[in-house]
């Protein structure tokens, strides 16, 4: 399946450190700021962006260094908080009260982030709660493997970098890497992957989403899939202990790929859980 760009309209938010970050709206009804994860960009909502666009007003944004949205001369994930924060401004300046964000892996662990306020940007109370995927942490990252997938980035092999991601590190089956080399589900993934896998990787050796747990005033709700690695658990349970009043959905025989391989499941669970119109 491939997915092409999000119908919508375009527009950009600058963030703190002034990067401009691009992102997609469309639909009507409450605010929903949709962040994805690792290795992909704002196309990756697009198996659910029809029916989300039914019940909310939607902003997909495109985390940086990737699509529509610029990057800078050096990285630190603080920024990405910022960014959310600076997206979920400029759509609370537009119209809405607060926006409800849905994110996805590392994008979810950007949320957490954003929503305890730790980045340099104000726009934390832009957000008004958070469902979130399966966000990584130091867990995720095994040194060794860090180092590995630096050194194929190093040497232009982004095609090595990415197999090893998916096996090693979200543990995806035979059958759904035969699925995804049939694919082409994000176009310009080589170039994600050799300008933000090395980068990301490197980031979550250091932080621990968690420890912002205690700063996040916002409900909270975590899914997290039952075929899904063990650092996923393991990470979803210290936030679940860390973010006063969250809870979490187990989604059964899911695994960290919900959002493409049961794109329907992951929309009953943003109907049921966020208010919507109609």
């Amino acid at each position: 399946m491939s997915y092409p760009d999000l119908d919508g309209e375009r527009g950009v938010a600058v963030s703190a450190d002034g990067t401009s970050i691009g992102f997609v709206t469309a639909g009507s009804g409450p605010a929903l700021l949709l962040v994805h994860g690792g290795m992909s960009s704002s196309r990756a909502w697009g198996p659910i962006w029809p029916q989300l666009t039914e019940c909310f007003r939607v902003t997909a944004m495109d985390r940086r260094g990737r699509v529509t949205s610029g990057d800078g001369p050096r990285y630190q994930i603080e920024m990405e908080f910022d960014d959310i924060a600076a997206v979920a401004a400029a759509i609370v300046e537009e119209s809405a009260p607060a926006v409800d964000v849905v994110a996805h892996s590392y994008g979810a662990t950007c949320a957490v982030g954003a929503a305890a306020g730790a980045g340099a940007g104000a726009g934390r109370r832009a957000i008004g709660s958070l469902l979130l995927y399966e966000p990584p942490g130091p867990a995720t990252v095994p040194p060794a493997w860090v180092e590995a997938i630096t050194q194929y980035v190093d040497d232009g092999q982004a095609g090595r970098a990415m197999m090893t991601f998916l096996t090693q590190i979200i543990d995806l089956t035979p059958e759904q890497l035969d699925a995804m080399r049939r694919s082409d589900a994000e176009p310009d993934w080589e170039q994600i992957v050799l300008k933000t896998m090395p980068r990301e990787a490197a980031a979550l050796l250091r932080f621990d989403p968690a420890t912002l747990g205690g700063a996040v005033q916002v409900p909270t709700r975590l899914l997290l899939g039952s075929q899904s690695p063990q650092w996923a658990r393991q990470i979803s349970d210290d936030l679940l202990r860390s973010v006063g009043g969250s809870d979490l959905r187990t989604l059964p025989e899911q695994g960290h790929l919900a959002l493409t391989d049961a794109p329907e499941l992951i929309v009953r669970e943003i109907l049921e859980y966020l208010p919507r119109s109609g």
